[in-house]
């Protein structure tokens, strides 16, 4: 009896362990690798110890219900060859764009028969690379991009675009050789990304920001902060590329250039109403501004800095 009782718990401590890494959940096969008998499993499962959670996926009781568990429900119980995209997988990401109303997206191989209700199944011959995030099979960074392009209308797609390319200099050249090398087996979506990638002409906002910090350094202007978040009564405002807090001057980099998306611009002007409105001075600077006029960009910036200081900025830290 003791003996059973030790094997019991065995059992479940390691499957305690499988939900704990796991958003709470567990699969059939887990429960059978941890020790479990088929009619064990169908007993726990039919009298709610475990509560379903798709099909051949139990949520542990007293589990907490999250997106992200509802996520990997959905993979798992679409197959071991399922992983959460589109919409779904930019939101795993952590880029921008996406909202609450959003619905779950997957892909499963081309021919697969899951269906699940509040739940689009994309079937496709073309699986990508598997990537995990949070614990959740999920389509590659550039997959994912390529992907929003057949579901998000341009405005939308281009925020998540510029989100991505954010802090991720990198993401351009390898969106290029994917877009490359899937013109043999097309994905819906490229064509869009493609002309996107292709309409800019311009360095990544992040290499911007090297160029205009090494600048900064050169021309002894310090005291700075990077990346700062401005704020208001009513919240968040801004995020600056650098803020000069006791001067309240904030210089923002423009570095990819949108031809035609109003949108953004729009955006912009709104920020820089509020930044106004609180008493702020921005400067913009281009990649043409630092490559080409580095010399008067800077010392115009030193001006605005100057007028807004008791004390000297050259040379203090």
């Amino acid at each position: 009896m003791v003996l059973h009782l030790n094997q019991e718990a065995s059992r479940a401590h390691r499957l305690v362990l499988v939900a704990q890494s796991q958003h709470g959940l567990i699969t059939r096969a887990q429960a059978l690798a941890a020790g479990y008998s088929s009619s064990a499993v169908n007993r726990l499962s039919g009298s709610g110890v475990w509560q379903s959670a798709g099909r051949g996926v139990w949520r542990l009781i007293g589990a907490p219900v999250t997106w992200r568990q509802l996520v990997l429900a959905a993979v798992l119980s679409a197959g071991d060859d399922a992983v959460a995209s589109h919409r779904t997988a930019a939101r795993l990401w952590g880029l921008d764009g996406w909202v609450s109303s959003d619905p779950l997206e997957l892909s499963v191989p081309k021919g697969s028969q899951f269906r699940r209700r509040g739940l689009i199944a994309y079937g496709t011959r073309r699986l990508a690379a598997r990537n995990h995030r949070h614990g959740i099979a999920v389509t590659g960074l550039p997959r994912t991009l390529i992907d929003l392009g057949s579901v998000l209308e341009r405005p939308r797609l281009e925020s998540v675009l510029d989100s991505a390319l954010r802090t991720r200099p990198w993401l351009p050249r390898v969106l290029q050789r994917e877009l490359h090398d899937s013109r043999e087996a097309p994905v819906r979506g490229q064509g869009v990304l493609r002309a996107m990638l292709d309409a800019r002409d311009e360095p990544t906002d992040s290499e911007l920001e090297v160029l205009v910090e090494r600048e900064l350094r050169t021309a002894l202007l310090w005291g700075y902060r990077m990346h700062h978040d401005i704020g208001g009564p009513e919240g968040f405002v801004a995020n600056v590329d650098f803020a000069w807090l006791e001067q309240r001057v904030a210089v923002q980099c423009h570095g990819f250039r949108y031809h035609g998306e109003h949108r953004r611009w729009q955006r912009d002007q709104e920020q820089l109403r509020a930044l106004t409105a609180l008493g702020w001075a921005v400067v913009p600077i281009t990649w043409h501004d630092i490559t080409r006029r580095a010399p008067q960009t800077l010392g115009q910036l030193t001006l605005v800095l100057q007028r807004r200081t008791a004390r000297p900025l050259l040379g203090t830290h």
